[in-house]
């Protein structure tokens, strides 16, 4: 199954543009139609891998049940039918792995939506959250993501206020309970979810905006936000363009295998 590897998703996404303010880092990248219709396959995969845990139809279909399998996966992927659940979940999975991707955020993933009990309600909770590994220096990334076919200024707006409510709650035991329950059988990835508990630990914010829609300026009014909410220490708002993502999203979602 052709999931995203690292080399993959960078080349999926190309290389950030890149322009520093003085409230933080932005970055934009533009997917063209084509680049989206050739990376479909593993796009499609990895929506799949992120929202369940079934992992049988390979080996249906090899034994020439394509048909049956396709079915079965469908029924067992986890995946929402809802459109507006598509276009958030959809986000989700591209930041994390933009987190460890671009940003090195290598600890072990959460796949949070493999336990949502209603698979076409947005599931509560931080959209992105990233761990160091083990090797390097405790560091967390909490993200906000927000998916759109049309630019929406007040997404922007919502998401910075999150954001900033999240960096002056200072509670990251609270922050990180779910961590916790996901890796309760995984010593070695419990362990690294703790030493980012500690009180002190660096926190990187992200913002990350998708739409299929241009846009020359998405962040041109968050030094607005930062004025009315407050100031988010070490922010990165990131900005994908996505020509075709609206037709081709329910597709991505299905279970049907592309021929």
């Amino acid at each position: 199954m052709p999931v995203f590897s690292d080399n993959e998703f960078r080349k999926f996404l190309g290389e950030p543009l890149e322009t520093r303010y003085d409230w933080g880092d932005e970055w934009r990248f533009m997917v063209s139609r084509d680049t989206l219709e050739d990376f479909k396959v593993s796009i499609k995969d990895t929506i799949f891998d992120h929202h369940t845990f079934f992992n049988l139809h390979e080996e249906i279909k090899a034994l020439g049940f394509r048909f049956t399998a396709d079915a079965i996966k469908d029924r067992y992927s986890g995946n929402p039918k809802d459109h507006k659940t598509q276009m958030g979940n959809l986000g989700e999975v591209f930041g994390a792995h933009l987190a460890r991707t671009y940003l090195n955020f290598c600890g072990k993933p959460v796949y949070p939506k493999r336990y949502n009990t209603n698979p076409d309600q947005s599931q509560k909770g931080i959209d992105i959250l990233g761990f160091k590994d083990k090797s390097s220096p405790a560091e967390l990334l909490v993200g906000e993501v927000k998916v759109r076919t049309d630019f929406d200024q007040s997404a922007i707006r919502e998401d910075y206020e999150n954001l900033y409510k999240h960096q002056i709650s200072g509670n990251l035991s609270k922050k990180l309970h779910f961590a916790r329950a996901y890796f309760r059988d995984d010593r070695e990835s419990l362990e690294n979810v703790g030493r980012h508990e500690k009180q002190g630990t660096p926190v990187r914010s992200l913002l990350l905006s998708i739409t299929e829609a241009s846009r020359f300026e998405p962040f041109k009014k968050i030094s607005e936000y930062r004025d009315r909410y407050g100031t988010i220490v070490n922010l990165l708002a990131i900005h994908i363009e996505i020509s075709g993502l609206n037709e081709l999203l329910p597709s991505l979602f299905s279970g049907e295998s592309y021929a």
